[in-house]
């Protein structure tokens, strides 16, 4: 009883453990979307941003290649490379634009959508069996993106349901993103996933890179001291956020990760509210609450399953420690 006991203290003290690195993963992600509308309060193009911001992933995500315990990536890594860079390219891409051109709170609650997309796609690509709870919650999901879509014409401008595809489009490259890991795990498992990740990213911002470039021939305007100072404290919250849930994956599920994760849809658009004044239509926040209860609806479902299917401390599923944002 007293080994029992103290097994379940510390269980609980690994879960408490868990839950405070991915609440402080949240707390540091909060700012980015005010941050990046600061950077594009100060004057700065749109692709200006993307485009620097880009390098600076990069840089950071090189860093990760080589600090990875695994090594440089293998060739057995090769066929999950193009899988991952699509999906940090539409993760990262899109919902950065999306940030730049509509409302912070459409923006958040699209990408939230990312763990239908991987339920969707790894039934298809990986023969993963589909919850009962996905009909309801697509459903619901469907019912919000159909709601905002009909009022757009009324209410939003053509930059902004741009943006509002954009944001969608971001949630499914992390969507891709996570099946490509959830493969990568099951058919290589010898395969380190930091390093193949990384190996990804760079090759999903050298595409965004070279897209910038050649298909929208934008020239990035000459970066002013002070957005380049923005854009590091923008690379400092992320890099913050992908170490926190990074170690977090290492004591609570992934799908409890991202229940905790759905706190910066009201803290980000708080945040960008109280600062600029951003308060979006009404039609966002009906819309948009009916997706976030999807999401929430799918999530809880996902952490009672993996809650009642582990009797020891384990960490299931597709827990990965590297999340684009």
């Amino acid at each position: 009883p007293a080994v029992s006991s103290r097994r379940r203290n510390m269980i609980r003290g690994d879960e408490a453990r868990g839950v405070a690195l991915a609440v402080g993963g949240v707390l540091m992600i909060s700012p980015d979307a005010s941050l990046l509308t600061w950077a594009h309060e100060l004057g700065a193009a749109i692709w200006t941003i993307l485009f620097f911001g880009m390098v600076l992933r990069t840089m950071f995500f090189t860093a990760v290649v080589f600090g990875s315990e695994g090594g440089l990536m293998t060739r057995s890594a090769c066929l999950y490379v193009p899988l991952l860079g699509l999906g940090v390219f539409g993760s990262v891409v899109c919902t950065a634009y999306a940030l730049l051109t509509t409302y912070t709170s459409t923006t958040l609650v699209g990408y939230s959508l990312s763990p239908l997309w991987a339920a969707l796609l790894g039934s298809i690509f990986l023969g993963h069996e589909i919850p009962r709870r996905t009909l309801p919650a697509l459903t619901l999901t469907l019912i919000g993106i159909a709601y905002i879509a009909i009022s757009a014409s009324s209410q939003y401008t053509d930059s902004q349901i741009i943006g509002n595809a954009a944001a969608l489009l971001g949630g499914l490259g992390l969507g891709i993103y996570v099946t490509a890991c959830q493969g990568a795990e099951a058919h290589r498992p010898e395969l380190s996933i930091e390093a193949a990740t990384a190996a990804g990213s760079l090759l999903g911002l050298l595409v965004s890179s070279l897209v910038v470039w050649l298909v929208l021939a934008e020239t990035p305007n000459r970066l002013p001291l002070r957005v380049a100072g923005v854009l590091i404290l923008i690379c400092m919250s992320e890099g913050s956020y992908l170490v926190l849930t990074g170690f977090a994956s290492k004591y609570i599920a992934s799908v409890q990760i991202g229940l905790l994760t759905l706190l910066e849809v009201p803290l980000s658009s708080t945040l960008v509210f109280v600062i600029f004044d951003q308060a979006p239509p009404t039609s966002t926040y009906i819309g948009g609450g009916l997706m976030m209860l999807a999401v929430a609806f799918f999530q809880l479902g996902a952490l009672n399953d993996a809650l009642a299917s582990s009797s020891a401390h384990t960490i299931p599923d597709e827990a990965t420690s590297l999340v684009p944002r």
